[in-house]
């Protein structure tokens, strides 16, 4: 039995491909599966940020990177969205 996997790609609109993440989904499961491309860092770096983050300490800044779509991946996006809500419906 041979099960289908769907996926769509979303690069920033900077085009910066550290910027992106793919959407999954199997036929057969009810869920979508986000994969987040991650800052790469040393081991050291990722130790101490986990250790800031377990005492609270906060960045004015947020720990997360953005990712900017354009309006065609928007609708791209939406498009994926609807088509799993008009199966569940």
């Amino acid at each position: 039995m041979e099960v289908k996997l769907e996926r769509e790609l979303f690069v920033c609109a900077c085009g910066d491909v550290e910027h992106q993440f793919v959407i999954s989904k199997f036929e057969d499961e009810p869920q979508f599966y986000i994969e987040m491309h991650l800052s790469d860092a040393s081991f050291f770096r990722r130790l101490m940020i986990g250790l800031e983050y377990i005492f609270g300490k906060k960045s004015k800044y947020g720990a997360f990177e953005e990712i900017i779509l354009n309006p065609e991946d928007i609708e791209r996006l939406r498009k994926v969205i609807d088509k799993e809500t008009n199966v569940l419906r």
